[in-house]
């Protein structure tokens, strides 16, 4: 998948929800939770995302907020890792049939994880990384 897909949500943060106190920087985000989750070792969002990587995320107000080029947090059900597991990837397709879903992609893997996302399997967007 091609970096330049990658469209990062600059349309939703903007340089007016940020401000800079000295070695602080500060996010207005009212409606939204914010969450920084550090990245496991994985090769498959490279060069993006690699292990021990942060990023902050933040939740969706509906399904009609995700868009293509969005990097999701996402949990699956995961029989050979013995329970549920988060991945972070990209969105490449929204669809309905006839509910919403999503299909993501890691930026270094050759095709699309196999299953569809539904929206309640979203823990939220990346807004930033810190490398």
């Amino acid at each position: 998948l091609p970096i330049s897909t990658f469209s990062p949500p600059a349309h939703r943060v903007g340089p007016q929800r940020l401000t800079q106190a000295g070695n602080t920087m500060t996010l207005d985000w009212p409606w939204s939770r914010l969450e920084i989750l550090q990245v496991t070792a994985s090769p498959s969002m490279l060069p993006v995302l690699a292990g021990g990587n942060q990023v902050i995320l933040a939740q969706y107000n509906s399904s009609d907020f995700v868009q293509v080029g969005d990097i999701i947090l996402y949990t699956i059900m995961r029989d050979d890792m013995g329970g549920m597991a988060r991945i972070i990837h990209v969105v490449v397709e929204i669809g309905y049939d006839p509910e919403w879903y999503c299909i993501a992609q890691g930026y270094n893997n050759p095709s699309p994880d196999p299953l569809k996302i539904r929206y309640s399997q979203i823990g939220g967007y990346a807004l930033g990384v810190f490398w």
